[in-house]
């Protein structure tokens, strides 16, 4: 496979938008989860040279990172080539989507933007038949109809393409697979059109993967791990990580293949025309290793018999080598079924949200009670601890053991929740 420079030279794709001589064709933008965005930068930077390697550049040279903007809803990727942008789905573990920007300009009119939008070549991106999906956001602009502007835009693709077999806008909840997916966005009267690469999110990034109720996201599960990371430092020799409340398994599963490229095989982008011939190129690079792996150590609980065999049947769909047993964390050391653990290096847990236990136990003193379990059965270097926010305004004591050293605050199935990093004081001090 032929590959374009991996840099594009801004001053000759500034020239392609004479309205906006700031505005950079071709930009790649990173879609991730509120309060997520600092973690996805900096795995994209820690990545980025493997990236390179990945895609077959050569070793020596210089090989600058593409300009980076971080922004409240993602990241703006300046200098990239459309082809390192695709792969990003692929290497990437954090971000939800990647967008394309096919064009920015200022508009405060309808037929500026029909016109704007049909002197778009949409051929290198709708093969014959395509559906199309729009989907439109407006703030503070003259132009914020929503309806009026999704109808604008698609009269201008049906008129530019008539090999689209439909193009029809979709309200934010609703969404349609089997279609390409068009973002506009006015801000300020700025009309930016991304067209999204990804196809379905990149946390469904395991077809055929059973879940229970409430499960945590892939990508913000590899945010997860990848924090409890940066806080210890990446391992040089083996490690042990122990979920004591692992579901259907999403964490574990994360903590494994956080180094490797994604096994998923459909995206969007490779449904583009201009990227037939690339096809085998993208399908060679899933599984590979971008990065070496540390050596993990991976195990599993959980007290529902139901979320093990999930976890089970999850685990070999993706060939990982991962543990779990069925037992409760708060199981009594004199049963037989809860046997005393040796020591581990890391213990995530994700405890259930909500106002009451079933039984009727208050929250707060329900999270210490993990963390006594915890500290009991394992007394880990680390602990993560996912806790809603709300329940971080009572009074919620470390161990004197351990030194909180971060919280990380963001939002999980619509519902502010903090992750908290406790870690040794002893290993603090240490580092």
């Amino acid at each position: 496979m032929e590959w374009k420079q991996y840099v594009r030279h801004n001053d000759d794709i500034a020239e392609m938008d004479q309205d906006i001589p700031d505005a950079v064709l071709g930009d790649i933008f990173l879609v991730i989860a509120p309060g997520l965005v600092q973690l996805a930068e900096e795995e994209f930077r820690y990545k980025w040279q493997a990236i390179l390697d990945l895609a077959g550049f050569a070793s020596d040279g210089f090989r600058p990172e593409p300009e980076i903007y971080p922004e409240a809803a993602g990241i703006t990727l300046r200098g990239l080539s459309e082809e390192l942008g695709y792969l990003l789905n692929q290497c990437l573990k954090i971000p939800t989507r990647v967008l394309l920007r096919l064009k920015a300009f200022r508009c405060r009119d309808f037929p500026k933007l029909y016109n704007r939008v049909k002197k778009i070549d949409w051929k290198p991106y709708f093969p014959d038949g395509a559906g199309v999906q729009i989907r439109v956001s407006a703030h503070a602009s003259r132009l914020m109809h929503h309806k009026r502007i999704g109808k604008t835009v698609s009269e201008a693709l049906q008129s530019s393409s008539s090999a689209l077999s439909s193009v029809h806008q979709l309200s934010p909840d609703e969404s349609e697979k089997d279609s390409f997916q068009l973002f506009v966005r006015f801000h300020h009267d700025m009309c930016t059109i991304s067209l999204d690469t990804t196809g379905e999110a990149l946390y469904r990034r395991w077809p055929g993967k059973k879940t229970g109720e409430a499960p945590i996201r892939e990508t913000l599960a590899a945010a997860m791990f990848w924090k409890m990371q940066q806080v210890s430092g990446r391992p040089s020799g083996a490690l042990s990580v122990i979920d004591p409340m692992a579901g259907s398994g999403t964490f574990l599963l994360e903590a494994a293949t956080f180094w490797r490229v994604s096994g998923r095989r459909d995206y969007d982008f490779l449904k583009f025309p201009s990227q037939a011939a690339n096809l085998q190129y993208f399908s060679d690079k899933r599984g590979q290793q971008l990065l070496p792996q540390p050596e993990l150590d991976l195990k599993g609980f959980d007290q529902s018999h139901d979320s093990v065999q999930r976890s089970v049947e999850n685990f070999q769909r993706a060939a990982q080598n991962i543990r779990i047993l069925q037992q409760d964390l708060f199981c009594d050391e004199k049963e037989t079924s809860c046997d005393k653990e040796d020591h581990c290096d890391w213990v995530f847990v994700n405890p259930p949200y909500g106002v009451r236990l079933e039984t009727g136990e208050i929250f707060p003193y329900y999270y210490k009670r993990v963390l006594k379990k915890i500290l009991e059965r394992w007394n880990p270097e680390l602990i993560a601890m996912i806790v809603p926010s709300s329940q971080l305004k009572r009074s919620f004591r470390v161990p004197f053991e351990y030194q909180l050293l971060q919280r990380l605050s963001f939002l999980n199935g619509g519902l502010r929740v903090c992750l908290l990093l406790l870690c040794k004081t002893d290993q603090k001090a240490a580092g």
